[in-house]
């Protein structure tokens, strides 16, 4: 539990705080001019509990398919300040205009946190480390690209640290590159440096000096996937590391 108290969580708590408060302090939002005639007449132009059932629809959704307790967390604040903007639109629009404002000063000010987690993760900074340790040997090996201040990066860094604890062996090691320090590296692995890009986190697989597989895959033009899921056991299946792991283990300590 001492991960959330940060200034994240904190300043997203106090959001929802400070909507509770202007919901009291204003009108309740306008009713539907067309009331729905398929719902209930009790909700059929009941503007406020059809946003906000839209928007606890989509948590749950959310939350069945969050690889992470960081990114429910993401979409839930996400969700949640959204549809807390549209229903003060339709109750008072100044007091809207605050809250908004608010949630911008909070989104530039205070970031998730990028923690790791337990890990056998080695870190990698130079071509020439790269080179000697991964080229020119024959251990197998995950390299994880990423960035501290990405928020896909962030939300799922728990999924590779509990990769590298459960499939590490003495032929297969994981390590990490951290894209903002060490950009000639990333470069040399095709990797974007940019904090923000959507190839991080990028996973690649060395296996015998060679790249065998990377996630998400990089169509032959340089395009990525419109949607990437972060599936751990799918993933684990694309890279071939399920594979590895087994041809490996029994050289394992």
């Amino acid at each position: 539990m001492q991960r959330y108290y940060n200034s994240y969580y904190l300043s997203n708590t106090v959001l929802i705080l400070v909507y509770l408060a202007f919901r009291r302090i204003s009108k309740k939002p306008t009713d539907l001019m067309i009331p729905d005639q398929f719902l209930p007449e009790s909700i059929a132009s009941n503007r406020e509990v059809q946003i906000m059932t839209l928007g606890a629809i989509a948590v749950i959704i959310k939350y069945l398919k969050s690889p992470t307790h960081e990114v429910f967390f993401l979409n839930f604040f996400f969700f949640f300040k959204s549809s807390s903007i549209t229903l003060l639109y339709f109750s008072d629009t100044w007091l809207m205009l605050w809250y908004l404002n608010m949630c911008f000063i909070c989104w530039m000010l205070f970031k998730m946190p990028f923690t790791l987690h337990e890990n056998k993760f080695s870190k990698f900074s130079s071509v020439a480390e790269f080179e000697k340790e991964v080229l020119n040997k024959k251990t197998n090996w995950v390299f994880l690209f990423y960035s501290p201040i990405n928020n896909d990066c962030i939300a799922t860094n728990s999924l590779w640290c509990d990769l590298s604890v459960k499939y590490t062996t003495n032929a297969l090691k994981f390590a990490m590159v951290d894209v903002d320090q060490s950009r000639f590296l990333s470069q040399r692995c095709v990797v974007e440096c940019d904090s923000y890009s959507r190839q991080l986190p990028c996973l690649v697989v060395y296996s015998e000096g060679k790249e065998t597989k990377r996630f998400p895959p990089v169509g032959k033009n340089g395009e990525l996937n419109t949607v990437i899921n972060y599936k751990v056991k799918e993933i684990v299946k694309f890279l071939g590391i399920d594979r590895l792991y087994l041809s490996t283990r029994d050289n394992s300590n």
